[in-house]
């Protein structure tokens, strides 16, 4: 089981001091760029994102940065990463398959001539599409709690949806999104979900030791 922290704030003091923190302890990091009516709330802009991980991403050259898009404008959003990363750094994004397919087939393109880790993400609330469509993406991603927002419960019936992708055939990775801590372990460990994005179990804290126990504590739990 792979664990990536995820990062969802509105204020770039916080962005920052999250980031550095969990540079020091993961090898790869999500974080969530969220925009109305797509989401409740908005986050920290894309700009100050991409700047982040630009500055970053050239002292931590083997740390992961995936871009989790809760946006509709998707193209504009690929546009503004492939002209403000390098694409050679070790970048993932992830786009919803709630919003214009003609523009996720257009954007998916964009990123596969760059080869950039692509992977779509599915709503709590949506169903599945076919297996040709999933296997256009690197990742599969599933929404084990409401877009946008951290601190919620695990929705247990999304977890179904690792094993049909399985059933359709589908090889590449399986994650979910939300609602992680050592009180479900077990259960996700009966699914074949190969990583996990950690919101406010790691957020909430501010000690980076107590970051490296919470990570070895779900380490130890799936391990076990």
């Amino acid at each position: 089981m792979f664990i990536t922290p995820a990062i969802l704030t509105q204020s770039k003091k916080t962005f920052d001091i999250k980031l550095q923190n969990y540079i020091k302890v993961f090898s790869a990091i999500d974080i969530d760029y969220c925009r109305k009516p797509f989401t409740q709330h908005n986050s920290i802009s894309l700009i100050s994102i991409l700047n982040s991980i630009k500055v970053y991403s050239q002292y931590h050259k083997n740390v992961s940065f995936g871009i989790h898009l809760m946006t509709k404008n998707i193209i504009s959003c690929i546009k503004k990463i492939l002209n403000n990363v390098n694409t050679s750094s070790k970048l993932r994004v992830y786009l919803h398959q709630e919003c214009n397919q003609e523009e996720i087939y257009i954007t998916t393109n964009l990123l596969k001539t760059k080869k950039i880790h692509t992977g779509i993400v599915i709503c709590v609330e949506s169903k599945l599409k076919s297996a040709e469509f999933y296997n256009l993406f690197d990742e599969v991603q599933i929404m084990t709690v409401q877009i946008g927002k951290q601190g919620g419960k695990l929705n247990i019936q999304s977890l179904d949806k690792s094993k049909e992708l399985r059933k359709y055939g589908y090889r590449g990775i399986i994650s979910i999104d939300g609602g992680v801590n050592e009180s479900v372990i077990n259960l996700i460990k009966k699914y074949p979900i190969d990583r996990v994005s950690v919101g406010s179990y790691f957020q909430k804290v501010r000690d980076i030791n107590d970051l490296k126990i919470r990570k070895n504590i779900l380490l130890a739990a799936f391990n076990n």
